[in-house]
C-alpha cells in the first residue's frame, strides 16, 4: 500500500504538471507532447522494467523447491528443480492418495485434523492450509450408496479412472474420516453449510458423496478425465447440491487461523474459489 499510494502521488503531481503546461498559450505543442513522453518513460516504463526484471532475477535464481513452495500454483512448484510432483502418475483414478488446491487467489490446501469444532456439528474440522503437511492427505473412495456400503476401489483387478460426473468420497489418510456435508451453518461463512470430517469405512451416509465436475484442463482439450496438477474442477455435493469453496476466509483461534472452507450454497461456475485440483499424487497401479 505504501508503495501504490506513493505512485499514486507522484502521478497526480505529474498530471498537474501537465495541465498547467497545457494552459501556457506560447509553449509549443511538439515541446508539449515530449513533456508526455518524457514522463512516460521516465515515471512508468523504466520504473516497470525495473520492478519487472526484479522478480525475472528472483525467479531464475530461486529456482529449487523448498518449504514455502505450497503458496505457490501447483503447476509453478511442477517446474522447480527437486519438485516431488515431477513424479506424480497423470491419471486419477479410484484409490489415488492425492492432496487437493484450491485454484482462488491465495487458496490453500484441503486440510483436516483431529479437532472439532466448537458448535454446530461439533465434527471434525475441515480447512485450507497453506504449507505441507501429513494432513493435507486424502484418499479417493467409491461412494456411499443407499445402503451405505461402498463399491470396491478396483473391479476384477482394472483400474477406475476419475471421469467428469462420477461421484466419489473422499477420505482423510490421517484420520480415516470422511469429507462431509450436511444443513449446518458454516461456523463463520453462516449462509452456507459447513463442511465436517465424518464417519469412517464402515459408518457414514450418503452426504459423504461428491460428483466431480470438470471446468478445464490447461494442456488438453479432452475434459472428461481428471489429470493431476491440469486439471481444475468443481466438487458439487450430492445430497445437498452446493459446492465445495474456499475463499481465504480466516477461522478463529479454534481453528488455528486457517482457510475456513464450506459448501456454497449460490456459487457461480466461473468462481475460482469453487475450482481445485491435484496436485500431489500417488497411485502405485497408476505407474
Amino acid at each position: 500500500w505504501v508503495g501504490l499510494f506513493a505512485v499514486a502521488l507522484a502521478g497526480t503531481y505529474t498530471v498537474e504538471d501537465l495541465w498547467d503546461m497545457l494552459g501556457d498559450l506560447q509553449m509549443p505543442k511538439k515541446t508539449y507532447f515530449s513533456h508526455w513522453l518524457a514522463r512516460g518513460v521516465c515515471l512508468i516504463v523504466v520504473p516497470m522494467t525495473i520492478y519487472m526484471a526484479s522478480f525475472a532475477a528472483h525467479f531464475h535464481i530461486l529456482s529449487n523447491s523448498g518449504p514455502g513452495d505450497a503458496n505457490m500454483g501447483s503447476l509453478f512448484q511442477a517446474r522447480l528443480n527437486g519438485s516431488a510432483f515431477r513424479d506424480n502418475p497423470l491419471e486419477v483414478a479410484f484409490g489415488s492418495n492425492i492432496t487437493l488446491k484450491n485454484f482462488g487467489y491465495g487458496g490453500g490446501l484441503l486440510h483436516s485434523h483431529p479437532h472439532q469444532y466448537p458448535d454446530g456439528s461439533k465434527q471434525q474440522q475441515i480447512t485450507c492450509y497453506s504449507f505441507k503437511d501429513s494432513n493435507n492427505q486424502w484418499q479417493i473412495r467409491q461412494p456411499r450408496t443407499m445402503s451405505n456400503v461402498p463399491a470396491p476401489t478396483h473391479v476384477d483387478g482394472e483400474i477406475q479412472y476419475v471421469k467428469h460426473g462420477d461421484v466419489m468420497r473422499l477420505q482423510h489418510i490421517m484420520t480415516k474420516r470422511n469429507l462431509h456435508s450436511h444443513p449446518i451453518n458454516a461456523p463463520v461463512s453462516s449462509k452456507h453449510w459447513e463442511v465436517s470430517a465424518y464417519g469412517n469405512e464402515e459408518v457414514g451416509d450418503v452426504q459423504d458423496n461428491w460428483r466431480v465436475e470438470i471446468v478445464q484442463d490447461i494442456f488438453d482439450k479432452d475434459t472428461t478425465q481428471v489429470k493431476a496438477l491440469t486439471t481444475r474442477f468443481r466438487l458439487r455435493h450430492v445430497y445437498l447440491d452446493c459446492l465445495l469453496t474456499s475463499r481465504n476466509v480466516v477461522l478463529p483461534q479454534w481453528g488455528f487461523k486457517q482457510q475456513e472452507v464450506y459448501c456454497d450454497r449460490k456459487a457461480k461456475p466461473n468462481d475460482h474459489h469453487t475450482w481445485w485440483n491435484v496436485e500431489d499424487h500417488r497411485n502405485e497401479a497408476c505407474k
